[in-house]
């Protein structure tokens, strides 16, 4: 006799260097369910036993995670620790006498904008810019050593895939907050499914580049385009 496996809610966290991550994004590749991360890194999923979980964030090395029979039976959190991606540099060559000029810096004059916490960070800690004490002086160009240090070091990559995320989640809290009622009248979608369709699409250029220019008609054919193509991956 055969008896019907019965779902289960997993509860867990992500964790990067035993920091947790925000807008992580979790798929349940068999039952086409999504989530991603609140602020504590934490997350809910409905699941098997036996299916996968996609785990994915910017920068981060893409995680698959198969659900145990001692997951749907525990009450611990499900904890994963996410790993930076590696990128193999082959060789890095520093001359002594380099030729800094103000385009080389990419120095360049321009309006102040409005901009989030993650991005004020790669202004301030990535820019090569001057910096007082910690400048060295060519002519009437001067050289942010911290700039200079965190490229180096990876810490720029890190701030700016915390902005990329950022961007991320404005597309999806974009769609949710001004698309709800198209796709709930014409697509017919429930809170839930409209939900899971914004964090399939967030990621996608395309549609950062039509909400940039709130071209709501153009949004509607690309959601209903990507709720049919959601379905289709979920047969």
């Amino acid at each position: 006799m055969l008896i019907a496996q019965e779902s289960v809610i997993i509860n867990g966290k992500i964790i990067d260097e035993k920091q947790p991550l925000q807008g992580v994004h979790i798929q349940n590749l068999e039952r086409n369910r999504f989530t991603i991360t609140d602020t504590e890194g934490k997350f809910s999923i409905e699941a098997f036993l036996g299916n996968t979980l996609k785990i994915t964030y910017v920068g981060k090395e893409t995680i698959y995670r198969v659900i145990t029979q001692f997951d749907l039976e525990t009450d611990q959190l499900l904890l994963v620790k996410m790993k930076d991606e590696v990128i193999n540099i082959e060789e890095v060559e520093v001359s002594k006498n380099p030729d800094i000029n103000a385009q080389s810096l990419g120095i360049l004059q321009h309006k102040p904008i409005e901009r989030t916490y993650n991005e004020k960070r790669v202004y301030s800690e990535t820019r090569i810019l001057p910096s007082g004490l910690w400048s060295l002086l060519v002519g009437a160009v001067s050289v942010n050593f911290e700039g200079v240090i965190n490229a180096i070091t990876g810490k720029s990559k890190k701030i700016k895939q915390l902005v990329a995320n950022d961007e991320n989640m404005k597309v999806a809290n974009y769609i949710i907050e001004n698309m709800s009622t198209f796709l709930r009248k014409t697509v017919r979608l429930t809170d839930e499914e409209i939900e899971k369709l914004s964090y399939f699409v967030m990621e996608r250029t395309q549609f950062h580049d039509v909400i940039k220019a709130k071209n709501h008609k153009m949004l509607e054919f690309m959601l209903a385009d990507a709720w049919v193509e959601l379905q289709q991956n979920a047969k």
